[in-house]
């Protein structure tokens, strides 16, 4: 009997800590990739400008591509930290892209709208973003696990030492029991 009071302590101690320690790192995911919308959100803004502006420079690898319908010509613009994409290759992802849409192509985000004479469209690479995304959840199943294995240790030891003086009355009880007979 003591030794399922025991139990039924770890458990209900371990299922309300995992859940607390679970819905913790569940938001914290969640606020960081809210967080990488956002970001994304903002660099493809900046690329649709088309200003050049460099006090809101993005932190994440931007390229801005127009295309001028008459003289059939288009035009890069962007970050020289990654030379992946060249006017080719942002031509061909964005020719068939319908207007005003946002779409996503493997770790690339893109964005298109028209123009008088064509249309500018913008890229966002997000693969920083999305292996530190990764890196993020990969590391809170990591902690999640590592951190329920500590507690479970911490709650069966407290549990050993909570339902000892019950044990002991128990014990008192039965050999008063005993003695009585």
């Amino acid at each position: 009997m003591i030794k399922q009071l025991q139990k039924k302590f770890i458990w209900m101690t371990m299922f309300f800590l995992g859940a607390l320690l679970f819905v913790v790192l569940f938001l914290l995911c969640e606020q960081t990739a809210v967080r990488n919308e956002d970001e994304i959100r903002r660099a493809l803004s900046w690329c649709l400008e088309a200003t050049g502006s460099s006090a809101q420079v993005p932190a994440l690898p931007s390229y801005t591509l127009l295309y001028d319908a008459p003289s059939d010509s288009y035009v890069l613009l962007g970050d020289r930290r990654n030379t992946l994409y060249d006017v080719e290759s942002l031509r061909q992802m964005t020719d068939d892209m319908p207007y005003n849409s946002v779409e996503r192509k493997d770790r690339v985000y893109l964005e298109k709208q028209r123009t008088r004479q064509g249309y500018i469209a913008g890229l966002v690479d997000a693969s920083v973003l999305q292996a530190q995304y990764q890196n993020l959840i990969s590391r809170s199943v990591v902690l999640f696990f590592g951190t329920m294995g500590v507690l479970f240790a911490a709650v069966w030891a407290m549990s050993r030492w909570i339902v000892r003086p019950v044990q002991e009355a128990w014990d008192a009880h039965k050999r008063f029991i005993a003695d009585a007979s």
